[in-house]
Order: C-alpha cells, then sequence, then structure tokens
C-alpha cells in the first residue's frame, strides 16, 4: 500500500501503481538472478507490461479462474500477490508455487494455471468456464494470450465454441506487436476486432500508456461476461521494454527508446520520486526478503513422487453380455450417464436421433438433455475442452 500523501492519485490510483512496480522490481530482480545462475530455467519479462497485471488485481474475483502463459509473472502478482511463492519458484525452490518444478512458465496456484505452449490453454480454460455457466456460478475464466496465437488454429476452434456455447471466457489479446523477434505486421493479415467480429464475440480495445483508460475497459470487459454470461475479446497494446527473453534483441534500438520514454510507469516514477521513495523501499525490502528466504530452501526434487487423490469414478468391468462392440459402448455410455450426474458427452455427430454413423449414442440427447453438445469438425477442442471440465471435476 503506498503510504505517501494525496497527489492527484486516487486510492484505487495508488495501488495499480504500486502493484506495477511491484511487479517491474520483481523482474528486474529475476534478470539479476539469472545473470547470477540462480534461475532454474529461462525466464521471460513482462516488463512495460506491468500495468496490465495490476489492473487485473482490481477486477478478479475469488470465484474466477485465471488462465496465462510464458510472460505470465504479472499476472500472476496481480492475481495471487504471491511474490514470495513466484520467486521461489523460478529460483527452483520447494516452497516454490509449483514445488520448483514448474519454473517460470508453468506456475500454479489456486484459480490460476499458466503454460507456454501458445494458444495450449484456450480450450481448457474455455472447458473450465463452461462448467461455471452449467452451474450458474457468477465466476468466470479469464485467459491471456499474445499477438503471435493469432496464427494458432486451436484459437479459433475455441473461439466458435465460446461464442456458439455463450461460454463466460474472456479473452484478453496482449498485443506487443513482435513474436519473439517477428513483427506481427509482417506474417499477421487483418485485425483482431474483425477476428471477434467474425464468430459473433463483442470486442473491447485498451492500451498500456493510458492505463486509467484501460482499467476502465477491464472493468467493462468482466462486467459484460459476468453479466451476459457470454464471451468478449480485449485487445491491449502494450510494449514490452526487454528481450523476447534473455538474448538478442533486434529491435530497432530508435524504436525501443520511443517507448521508453512513453512508459507510463517510467513517467510517474521519474515525475514523483519523492512521493513513491517510501514505496520503493518496502517493495525493495520486500523482494529483497523474499530472495533471503528462497536461497536458503532446498532445491526441488525432479523424483518427487506426489500422492495421486480418489477418484470418484470407480473403474469395474463390464456385465454386458457379448454383442457388437458399438452397443456396448452405447450401454456403457448409458450407465455411466445413470449413475454420474457430472457426465458431459462433446463430440462430432453425437448429439440428436441420428447418434453417430456407429449409434454409439443414439438416443441419449433425448434421454439426458443437456448433456451431450454436438461440436464442429474440431478435436483440439474437443480434448482442450475436456480436460477444462475433467479439471473442474467433470
Amino acid at each position: 500500500m503506498i503510504l505517501a500523501k494525496e497527489m492527484n492519485f486516487s486510492e484505487i490510483d495508488k495501488r495499480i501503481i504500486s502493484k506495477a512496480m511491484l511487479i517491474r522490481r520483481c523482474e528486474q530482480k529475476l534478470l539479476e538472478l539469472f545473470k547470477e545462475g540462480q534461475v532454474n530455467g529461462t525466464v521471460h519479462t513482462c516488463v512495460g507490461q506491468e500495468f496490465i497485471g495490476a489492473v487485473l488485481s482490481e477486477e478478479i474475483k475469488s470465484t474466477d479462474t485465471i488462465f496465462s502463459n510464458h510472460r505470465g509473472h504479472g499476472h500472476f502478482i496481480g492475481a495471487t500477490d504471491n511474490l514470495e511463492g513466484l520467486i521461489a519458484e523460478v529460483m527452483g525452490k520447494v516452497s516454490g508455487v509449483s514445488s520448483g518444478i514448474g519454473g517460470s512458465q508453468h506456475l500454479y496456484s489456486e484459480n490460476f494455471f499458466s503454460n507456454g505452449i501458445q494458444g495450449g490453454l484456450m480450450p481448457i480454460a474455455a472447458g473450465y468456464a463452461y462448467k461455471k455457466k452449467i452451474e450458474e456460478s457468477d465466476g468466470i475464466s479469464v485467459i491471456f494470450i499474445g499477438d503471435g496465437t493469432l496464427g494458432e488454429g486451436i484459437l479459433y476452434e475455441t473461439l466458435n465454441i465460446i461464442s456458439k456455447w455463450e461460454i463466460p471466457l474472456l479473452v484478453i489479446v496482449e498485443n506487443n506487436y513482435y513474436a519473439q523477434s517477428t513483427s506481427m505486421k509482417s506474417v499477421i493479415a487483418g485485425e483482431i476486432k474483425n477476428r471477434a467480429e467474425a464468430f459473433n464475440i463483442k470486442y473491447n480495445q485498451a492500451n498500456t500508456w493510458d492505463w486509467r483508460a484501460m482499467a476502465h475497459s477491464f472493468s467493462d470487459s468482466f462486467s459484460y461476461v459476468r453479466k451476459n454470461i457470454k464471451p468478449i475479446i480485449l485487445e491491449i497494446e502494450t510494449y514490452r521494454l526487454n528481450a523476447h527473453s534473455k538474448g538478442d534483441d533486434n529491435r530497432n534500438k530508435s524504436e525501443i527508446e520511443e517507448f521508453y520514454k512513453k512508459d507510463p510507469l517510467n513517467i510517474i516514477l521519474n515525475e514523483n520520486k519523492k512521493f513513491f521513495k517510501l514505496e520503493e523501499d518496502l517493495i525493495s525490502k520486500r523482494i529483497n526478503d523474499a530472495v533471503t528466504l528462497a536461497q536458503k530452501d532446498k532445491n526441488c526434487n525432479y523424483n518427487i513422487k506426489h500422492k495421486r487423490t480418489e477418484s470418484s469414478i470407480k473403474w469395474k468391468k463390464s456385465n454386458y453380455e457379448s454383442d457388437v462392440v458399438s452397443k456396448l459402448i452405447y450401454l456403457s455410455l448409458n450407465d455411466q450417464f445413470k449413475s454420474i450426474k457430472k457426465t458431459i458427452l462433446i463430440g462430432e455427430d453425437v448429439e440428436g436421433e441420428y447418434g453417430g454413423a456407429f449409434k454409439v449414442t443414439k438416443d441419449l440427447s433425448i434421454k439426458y438433455p443437456g448433456k451431450i453438445k454436438n461440436t464442429s469438425i474440431s478435436e483440439a477442442v474437443i480434448i482442450g475442452m475436456g480436460t477444462g471440465l475433467a479439471m473442474n471435476g467433470y
């Protein structure tokens, strides 16, 4: 919490700026630790994009679920404020949020998941959010993707499903103009807005340089998904001031310098040094204390064997008489729907009287309305949504 006196900043402004400062100083510390050989693996920092995670912290509820990507430290701090767990994780310590095994790109906390595969979490987030729709929860799912993910087919499979099924998923596209070193303009056709319109999904746009307006766009987007139980795409124009990871940066140096000058956090801190001095000191102490604590901790153990939780589903041998395989599958599915309420079947040609070419689901959608749904020919989204639902107990 910022302790200085009022200087044209509201209390919300102060909280957001403080969180942005915390994220930046953390990222800078992680880069220092990498140079010293104290980081387990790699890091992709969000320096220049911190206000996204900072604004996120003002909007999420405990019932929401965040899905992030390889550049997710800011999202994690904004969502959880667990700076200590993040630093320990990236340093490969057992007290890290993923026991030191996940590293920078694989962060796990209650209602927070990240993964480095471009677009890989899109259908999983959709499946997770679909559960919230089924159970009429006020919680929503939020997924962060970058402009580079616009080339992934799994993204469009998921956009189609979340639109048709009106799934409460907030898709935030962090458009920082580059996929590693490749300019978005050189490889991506059309506009992000037009992609949203093609799938009949509401679209909002903001940028990190006008962070107060961005905060309003966040609020509007969260409210829309909660109220209407529909998806939305929020594009945020931003710019990373550091290299993609830690290596060379072949972007034009004068371009980087221009964005460095217009960076809102740089401007705020340069113009209000005395105002934020105490806050800077408190943040530095918290980060240094977290590093010291992690240094004393044990390194992760890749051979650790986690105890498996007992599944609610018990496997059993079939008692059916010998018959054609398709009928046996049908009978088994029927028993599944009768005995376990949290059963959902999604796929191609499974809903309706047709029941697929082999009649495996023939009348099941009539017997169990709402439990069986047709999808487009989208195998990746079927598997991904199934994973998201399974993570939620289905």
